[in-house]
This record gives structure tokens, sequence and C-alpha cells, in this order.
């Protein structure tokens, strides 16, 4: 295992790999993710809706590999992490550029100049897209397709939908989930939630993890309290409850330290999604995420 650095952030990758069953990998290619297409909603004209009919070109499947098959927690429709996954697994990096390289148009990065963290910066400058911090020059509009960092309330981005090849002013949007069977709203009353089985509350709209909560019984690190969770809904900051997914435990793993599965998918036009691969990210946590103390290897 080695330490990786990059900017304030250090965190351990490892080299154990896990494989992606090409049956999931299908099952994913061929109907979750055009469904999920299918029930997004029309209203942000972007590039990719008009051009392919669809909300992104390039997404990321948080899930888990269990006896029982696929888990879904999420599918981010502008995912982050890209630059991470080149480091930690080479064949992500030469996938994703092959991907890069397949399209017509280039791509170029714009960055909120709101936003101080994001890693697109080591893949960018590898693969020679143009990232620009905020501002950028007009002409970038009229020979390049966008990946625009911003968040949905941030309005002076949200004119470059036309230009964006990921949804903009619907980033984070969690409907989709209630159309697919993913999660549900949350019942009035709110004994009828499993409060004896553990599950997850989401907002209406949102990323990074921001406004959701975990409740499990066996009250484990990343656990918020029952009273908690009735506060958060009674305050309306969630919408939605998913049942109980347990993150993935492995021989090799420090005790205590869990895992989930973060890969990516890329429309092809001609040929439909296609697998990248990604990165499998632990911590001796519920909440998953790139902390200080997370561990990351590839997912192949």
């Amino acid at each position: 295992m080695i330490q990786v650095k990059i900017g304030e952030w250090t965190f351990a990758v490892s080299s154990v790999a896990l494989d992606m069953p090409r049956s999931i990998i299908e099952e994913v290619a061929n109907d979750l993710l055009p469904c999920w297409a299918s029930v997004w909603p029309r209203e942000e004209e972007t590039m990719a809706l008009v051009k392919f009919g669809i909300p992104s070109v390039l997404v990321r499947l948080d899930c888990v590999v269990t006896d029982e098959g696929l888990g879904v927690y999420e599918i981010e429709e502008r995912p982050a992490g890209l630059g991470i996954a080149c480091i930690v697994n080479p064949e992500f990096k030469i996938r994703f550029h092959s991907w890069l390289k397949s399209y017509e148009w280039n791509l170029a990065v714009v960055i909120s100049h709101r936003r101080a963290n994001h890693d697109d910066g080591i893949w960018a400058s590898e693969f020679n897209v143009p990232l620009f911090n905020g501002s950028y020059p007009s002409e970038i509009l009229e020979n390049h397709a966008l990946l625009v960092r911003a968040e949905p309330e941030e309005e002076d981005y949200l004119f470059l939908a036309t230009h964006s090849l990921f949804p903009i002013r619907l980033k984070g949007w969690k409907g989709y989930g209630v159309k697919l069977g993913l999660w549900e709203p949350i019942p009035s009353e709110l004994d009828l939630l499993p409060w004896d089985k553990g599950f997850v509350t989401k907002p209406s709209q949102g990323s990074k993890m921001k406004d959701v909560f975990l409740w499990h019984p066996s009250r484990a690190p990343g656990v918020a309290t029952r009273t908690k969770i009735e506060n958060m809904i009674k305050s309306g900051r969630v919408a939605y409850w998913q049942r109980w997914i347990s993150p993935e435990q492995h021989p090799f793993l420090p005790d205590g330290y869990r895992l989930i599965r973060r890969v990516y998918f890329a429309l092809l036009p001609d040929r439909g999604w296609t697998y990248l691969g990604g990165l499998w990210n632990a911590r001796p946590n519920f909440r998953i995420h790139g902390a200080s103390d997370a561990i990351f290897g590839p997912v192949v």
C-alpha cells in the first residue's frame, strides 16, 4: 500500500484489484442506464440531451456486488473522482482516454470560481484538455463541449447548459431513484420506516453526501442518531429513504474497514454504454468517501 498526495489531501492506495462481473456490467449497460436516461427530466436543454437524448455522456455507479447481485447507492450524472481513478487504476486511465478521443468534439472543463477542491487537473493536463477556473475565453464555446463543475444555485453558470455534456441546474436530482425503484418517498408516519433493519435518507437534490443521513441499529461509526434523522425529516431537508445496503467486507481490508465500488460507464453514440472500470473506496465508517483515512484500489 502506498500514500498518494493531491494538494492537501493524502490517502492510501492498494494494489488489490476487484473484478466487476460481466453479467453485472451488461445489466447496467443494457438495462439500468437506458432506464435511468429515459426518466430524466427534459427541461434542461443540455448538449447531452439535445444531441444524444441522455442527461450525461459519462456516469459513475456507486454500488456493491454481493451474493445477491448488484446493490446501487447512486447513479452520479456528473461524476467526480476521475483524476483519482486515473492514479489508482491504469486500466481505467487507458479506457477513459480512448473514450475521450473517440468523440468528434473537443472537451473543455470549466470549474466554478467558488469551488476549492477538485481532481480534474490530473487528467485534464495529461490528456491536453483545457481547464479553466472561473473565467474562460469566449471562443472556447465555439468549438468545445463542456464539463461544468458548478452547483445548481450558481446561476452565472446556467447559461453554459447548451454547451454541456452533463447537467448543471439538475445536478444531483434524485427523482430518478423513485422511478427506478431504488428508493421511496419518506412516509408521513415515521414509524413505518424500517428502524429495525436500517435505511438511508436522501434529499430531493444534492451531491457529495450533503443531507444524506444513515440509520442502522448497530450505531456503527457514520450512523446518525434517530433524533437526528427525525429532525432532518421534519425540517424537509430529506425527501426519500433507501433500504440499507451493506458495504462489502473483504479479508484484505484492515479491521473495521468496509468498501463500496465507484465504477464509470461512458456513452459511445453508435454502440451504447461501455464500461471503463473504476475504483473501490474503503473506510472504517459507514459514510464511505475520500476522507483522510480512506483507502482506494482498482476495480477492473
